[in-house]
């Protein structure tokens, strides 16, 4: 068995596409975990808001990080943002709706985002931006 020590209290987890890497969002830090060959952990960056959730592309391209009002993307291999989403969010009020729950398709072409309303959005995601 293995163990990682960490700061915060780990709010969510998950493994990369490939089985490789562990990442761990908590508090306002992604931490990844090298956990098979190296067995080595380091930030992989620090966020604005709390992070409620770390969502992989099938592809293992991006990573989605959802805070309470955001979700922002990133492309792994070099960390870059690619674009932070303020979604959904109701047009006739002008004000933010939580997303809760987040999703890319097995092609990683598509996203799909469930609001705090009952709605569940869909978007296009091609060359990594969303359309």
């Amino acid at each position: 068995m293995k163990e990682l020590a960490i700061d915060e209290i780990p709010k969510c987890i998950v493994f990369s596409p490939n089985g490789k890497l562990l990442f761990i969002g908590a508090g306002y830090e992604v931490i990844f975990w090298k956990f098979l060959e190296e067995d080595i952990s380091q930030k992989f960056l620090t966020c604005d808001e709390s992070i409620d959730n770390l969502v992989f592309s099938s592809n293992g391209r991006f990573l989605a990080i959802k805070s309470r009002s955001s979700i922002t993307f990133y492309q792994i291999i070099d960390k870059k943002r690619i674009f932070k989403l303020y979604i959904p969010y109701a047009k006739w009020l002008a004000q933010i709706t939580p997303c809760y729950i987040i999703a890319f398709s097995p092609d990683s072409k598509l996203l799909a985002i469930g609001d705090e309303n009952g709605y569940v959005h869909l978007y296009k995601i091609k060359d990594g931006y969303i359309r």
